[in-house]
């Protein structure tokens, strides 16, 4: 076997797939043993057209179902292991304060995608008014100006915008829609980008703990890497769950907040705020 990074295997490419923000987009991308991770981000932003590049990085999920994210600096193969398949999946890492002082339009266009993935996988959690807004301007986006005669019945129901999309809601979107008459494109995109900044969770990326004394048990992993996973906030509400039917607080169970937020003071600025059961 060859050894990672030895002068042996300098010949061996070695083929990855990258996963865009778009799903219907895949790219697939050849490296070399001493290559590093910036090679691969490098290849991506060339793809993309990309400039403003601080905000995007490359996560990969490892043998043990953790998520990492791709030092750009670091060797690759040494980051991944014996990683096989080789994935990667393109992803906001660091969201502007400011989506809209962006200077590129492809910039906002990706953020929309990462936002749009939050929404749906759970992270860009809010009240059902706000996601049905959300949604409308997603939907506006989509399929444009509300037409009585093409879109009738349920026809939100075509779309998978929400991780609890209920009926109830769909007519809460379908009330919404028909208001934003004559929104380009770009124009229901900047749109969702405005409201959603404003929202607590923009920009957080929750992390379940447990006490060690505690048998509960919740993932490690967002829901978008293990659609099987159930989400955070279906495990602690059954945690909280007693025999008579009560809710009752667990002091064992909290979800740390990392705030990956671009203020102005560097890509690298991470905040993470104290500890605290999600908003029921």
């Amino acid at each position: 076997m060859l050894k990672l990074g030895s002068k042996k295997d300098h010949g061996i490419d070695y083929k990855c797939t990258i996963r865009l923000l778009d799903d219907n987009e895949v790219l697939e991308c050849e490296f070399q043993s001493y290559h590093k991770g910036k090679l691969l981000l490098d290849f991506v932003f060339n793809r993309l057209n990309l400039v403003e590049t601080d905000y995007f990085a490359l996560r990969y999920v490892d043998q043990n179902k953790q998520r990492h994210w791709l030092d750009p600096n670091k060797n690759i193969l040494r980051q991944i292991k014996n990683l096989s398949p080789i994935l990667f999946c393109f992803r906001v890492k660091f969201y502007p304060a400011d989506p809209l002082r962006l200077q590129e339009e492809i910039t906002r266009y990706q953020l929309f995608l990462q936002l749009r993935r939050d929404l749906l996988h759970g992270r860009l959690y809010c009240s059902q008014a706000d996601a049905a807004i959300l949604a409308a301007y997603i939907v506006q986006a989509e399929i444009g100006d509300y037409d009585p005669t093409k879109h009738y019945g349920n026809y939100i129901s075509d779309f998978k915008i929400l991780l609890k999309q209920t009926p109830k809601i769909e007519e809460k979107i379908m009330e919404h829609h028909p208001t934003l008459k004559n929104h380009t494109p770009l124009m229901a995109e900047t749109a969702f980008l405005k409201k959603a900044a404003v929202l607590d969770t923009y920009g957080v990326d929750p992390h379940p703990v447990k006490s060690p004394l505690s048998g509960l048990k919740l993932p490690t992993c967002c829901p978008e890497d293990h659609p099987s996973t159930r989400t955070l906030e279906e495990t602690v509400q059954e945690s909280r769950t007693s025999s008579g039917g009560q809710h009752e607080p667990r002091e064992d169970v909290a979800t740390i907040n990392t705030c990956l937020r671009h203020d102005g003071l560097g890509p690298n600025t991470i905040q993470t705020p104290q500890a605290s059961l999600p908003a029921q």
